[in-house]
């Protein structure tokens, strides 16, 4: 239910999904007034960390003031790579060089029109596909701004609050997480341009092929969960 998805086989016209995102767009952004301050516990019994402290010491007490990129990254043991095979079938997305391997080429087509290739990156990644970490480490432009958080280290479940609030967030429209990040972006009024999933190559640059509301559309979701 948080992620409301939908069969693609639904009763309705092809433009009904449209009311749900609006029920949709409604819930998250309720859901964001009621962030963690560190009350209570959490489903495993431990007390509930505070998520604003948690990205507060992360920027050493820049805080709101911190402009910076968050990269999702993720290879889902393999399924990443035929759940974007089926994307780029039917919207076109380009899948090498781009939202799996995230290589320095996509990420600064991405970055440079918003001015922020010199501000920090932080890679968000399962630490399954090597490759991408060591490529946008090695670039001469991303490496010296690029922080990595791989497999498990998390900040006590601050990094999806993390993405959510980044200046510009790059996801892998394979992840179901990749697309509640977005969905909850959108609700909060992040551009279009700050929230990238969705990009094909046409001969040596990179185009966005879908909008934003393309993460409330079941026919998309369905061709991915």
């Amino acid at each position: 239910k948080l992620y409301f998805y939908r069969s693609s086989h639904d009763e309705g016209s092809m433009d009904s999904w449209k009311e749900t995102m609006r029920i949709h767009v409604a819930f998250l952004r309720q859901l964001y007034l009621r962030y963690n301050r560190g009350y209570g516990y959490v489903h495993n019994g431990l007390r509930a960390p505070d998520t604003c402290e948690g990205l507060d010491s992360f920027f050493h007490g820049r805080g709101p003031a911190a402009r910076y990129t968050v990269i999702h990254s993720r290879f889902l043991d393999g399924n990443a790579e035929w759940r974007l095979e089926k994307l780029a079938k039917t919207v076109g997305i380009t899948v090498e060089g781009g939202a799996l391997t995230m290589a320095p080429a996509y990420v600064k087509s991405i970055l440079k029109p918003l001015e922020m290739l010199d501000h920090p990156i932080i890679l968000l990644s399962d630490g399954q596909l090597p490759s991408v970490e060591r490529g946008l480490l090695n670039d001469p432009v991303l490496g010296p701004n690029m922080m990595v958080l791989s497999g498990k280290v998390a900040l006590e479940g601050s990094d999806v609050a993390l993405a959510v609030l980044a200046d510009v967030f790059i996801g892998n429209p394979a992840s179901v997480t990749s697309g509640f990040i977005a969905r909850s972006r959108f609700a909060l009024g992040y551009s279009e341009e700050s929230t990238q999933l969705f990009r094909r190559k046409r001969i040596h640059q990179w185009h966005r092929v879908c909008n934003d509301e393309c993460v409330f559309n079941p026919w998309m979701l369905g061709q991915w969960v």
